[in-house]
């Protein structure tokens, strides 16, 4: 009978102890019997004296207690049926078996966690696991809650090592704890047992340098003091595993005969992508930790190991402060060019060094941190610069903008409009910009330039047709862009009337005049009517057409002489003569910007103060002296001053224009010379503090 699963061995094995249960019982009973009856002989042979058995009433007794051989086979059967089973069932105990019968089979543990432990343990650790141990050095990594593998097969391995890895800052895998302690015991890594094992070698054979190295028979490894070794990661071509990697499916199932690993390291472990947690190194960002295994035991092997030498923290931390020195002191005083150059120049002599130092001299320095301070430093300080710069830039913009704006208005105020146009266009354009240029195009329309007006209508077009009337304008402009400002070739004759206000148009412009109306026509111009906007002075505007009349030297003549008449004339003062303002050349006009005399008869208040009217042919006679001697009496108003010069009748003041308004005043009267009786210095109240802060107030 042979049971066919574990279920099955369950079932036969409760039923089997059922059975066994109640031949105890019926073994107990018979016993129980048994001694109730032996009691009861000896009872009686106390009491009656000695009995003598009688022989064949003994031994059918005993053959009545005697089990029948067939119960007995039943059970020896059953027995064996157990044993069998158990055999068969339990795989561990095969494994195990043959782990014993190879002799060669090295197993892994794992500590739960590489820290220092916060207690003592809660358990000791089974003798299988001390035998793999040696005494603890008191700078080794230390491990905590190790997991053995099944007691079976750890007391039939040839040994055990540790499986746990050391992950860099940066989360790769560079080197291999050789030794990890637990409490007082350290126990070494299956890479190190492996490469023990390959030489024939035991544990007792690997010995402890402390601070310096581990050493395999004649194997000197050399690590760090806290017995680290770094490991060299092989490359294979085509980004192939340098060491043969073959499915264990094709090995059971016979496809790879076992002929092929023998006198060969097998490591068995999952490399199939999914599988497993997959590790970073040098090498690959996805390595099975199979195959880092492989890598740390040929460089053992191999001796190709990487060397941390004592000197080389020192040498970290100076290069680390020759990086922070130079980000600090020498990189904020370079440009931008000198300054990548010189990073350039560090970094790549940075890790090339280390490039150097690992490939030819196997040499383990930490220099990337120094690279890495380096790049983030720099780039710190690049950041910096393009923030401050961008705010200086936008500063500088602002500061520009305000400075084109500023000189635009300038250019518009003196009429030179084109200049004005070329400073605007450089001006962020928002709504106050749009505007400053709507009235731009307002001043050519006003100097009846249609074709510039248009240029600036179409540029604020670009960016907000919606901006006022400006659809509107812009039509009304390129309708009027042909338009002959004043006469010109096309006109009637050379004084051609301007074409003044109407259908939207604004009043024409000519400098900073303004024309309202024609007020007469000659044979060579024409005279309009003008108005200064700012101070509101009136003016005659005289135009003309001194291209039109002349030609080429006889032009150049005309020009000088009308410009040196102007000039002449503009330097004469008197009442008789009208007063030259302003001249102007434009577009092939000449103009003159003169007194406008309206022609009606003056009113002169002053005139009627004089003793006897006079007729008007005595009015021309009339002197400053006889108006200021013969001038009043008067009535000063409320809030009015009369004021007179200090030389009354060559002084001009109230006499001449009247009363002065309050607020026109400026100042205060320290001193007062009339009345007579009233004369002296004027007394004035003390300076009052003003409500607003800062400001006094004097009565």
């Amino acid at each position: 009978m042979k049971a066919r699963s574990l279920q099955e061995l369950g079932a036969l094995r409760r039923a089997l102890q059922e059975q066994a249960k109640a031949r105890a019982l019926a073994e107990q009973e018979r016993l129980q019997r048994l001694a109730q009856e032996r009691a009861e002989r000896e009872l009686f042979a106390r009491t009656v004296g000695p009995v003598r058995a009688l022989p064949d009433k003994g031994l059918a007794h005993l053959r009545v207690q005697r089990p029948e051989p067939r119960a007995q086979q039943r059970a020896l059967d059953e027995a064996a049926v157990l044993r069998e089973a158990e055999v068969a069932l339990n795989a561990d105990r095969k494994l195990a078996a043959s782990f014993s019968k190879a002799g060669n089979v090295l197993l892994p543990f794992v500590f739960e966690q590489i820290a220092d432990p916060l207690g003592n343990p809660d358990k000791p650790l089974p003798k299988y696991a001390t035998d793999g141990s040696v005494a603890a050095l008191p700078k080794l990594t230390h491990g905590i809650n190790p997991t053995f593998p099944v007691p079976d097969l750890a007391a039939a391995a040839t040994g055990m090592g540790h499986l746990n890895t050391l992950v860099d800052v940066d989360g790769a895998v560079r080197s291999e704890a050789l030794l990890v302690r637990h409490y007082d015991r350290a126990f070494p890594s299956l890479s190190v047992m492996v490469a023990a094992r390959s030489l024939n070698l035991k544990l007792g054979d690997i010995k402890v340098i402390p601070d310096e190295a581990v050493q395999i028979g004649g194997l000197k490894i050399r690590t760090d003091d806290g017995m680290r070794m770094n490991t060299f990661f092989y490359s294979g071509k085509d980004n192939a595993s340098p060491f043969p990697v073959d499915s264990f499916f094709d090995v059971i199932t016979g496809k790879i005969p076992a002929s092929k690993y023998q006198d060969k390291i097998v490591l068995i472990g999952p490399t199939a992508a999914g599988l497993g947690a997959a590790q970073v190194t040098p090498i690959s960002p996805a390595t099975p930790p199979v195959l880092t295994m492989a890598h740390t035991v040929s460089s053992i092997l191999g001796e190709h190991f990487f060397v941390s030498p004592t000197w080389g923290i020192w040498l970290e931390r100076g290069v680390l402060l020759v990086v922070a020195l130079y980000l600090i002191l020498a990189l904020p005083r370079l440009n931008a060019r000198m300054g990548a150059l010189a990073t350039g120049v560090l970094l790549i002599a940075l890790v090339a060094t280390h490039f150097v130092m690992m490939t030819t001299q196997l040499v383990w320095i930490q220099l990337m941190a120094a690279v890495t301070l380096l790049l983030i430093g720099h780039a710190a300080l690049v950041t910096k610069r393009f923030i401050v710069t961008e705010k200086g830039k936008e500063k500088a913009d602002v500061e520009s903008a305000e400075s084109n704006r500023m000189l635009g208005l300038a250019f518009q105020g003196q009429g030179q409009l084109d200049m004005a146009f070329d400073k605007f266009r450089k001006l962020p354009v928002d709504d106050g910009v749009l505007e400053i240029l709507y009235n731009l195009a307002l001043d050519f329309e006003r100097k009846r330039q249609f074709n510039k007006a248009e240029s600036v209508f179409n540029y604020m077009h670009g960016y907000n047709p919606k901006f006022r009337d400006l659809e509107q304008r812009l039509s009304r402009a390129r309708s009027m862009a042909e338009t002959v400002i004043l006469g010109g070739a096309g006109a009637s004759h050379p004084g051609g009337t301007m074409q003044l206000a109407g259908s939207g148009m604004e009043k024409p412009m000519l400098g900073r005049y303004q024309v309202e109306k024609e007020l007469g026509k000659g044979a060579m111009g024409v005279v309009y009517l003008g108005k200064d906007p700012k101070i509101g002075r009136v003016v005659a505007i005289k135009t003309m057409a001194l291209s039109a009349e002349f030609e080429d030297e006889e032009l150049k003549e005309a020009k000088e002489r009308f410009f040196r008449e102007a000039e002449t004339a503009g330097r004469l003062t008197h009442p008789n003569i009208v007063t030259i303002y302003d001249i102007l050349e434009e577009d092939g006009r000449a103009y003159i910007f003169m007194e406008f005399v309206n022609g009606k008869p003056l009113d002169e208040p002053y005139v009627h103060f004089l003793e006897e009217p006079r007729g008007r042919a005595d009015l021309a006679e009339v002197t400053s002296s006889d108006v200021r001697e013969n001038y009043g009496p008067v009535t000063v108003p409320a809030g009015q001053y009369f004021v007179l010069g200090d030389n009354r009748n060559n002084s001009y003041d109230s006499h001449s224009w009247g009363m002065l308004g309050e607020s026109f005043m400026i100042g205060r009267a320290e001193v007062r010379y009339w009345p007579l009786d009233r004369a002296g210095r004027i007394e004035h109240e003390p300076p009052t503090a003003s409500p607003q802060a800062g400001v006094l107030r004097f009565p």
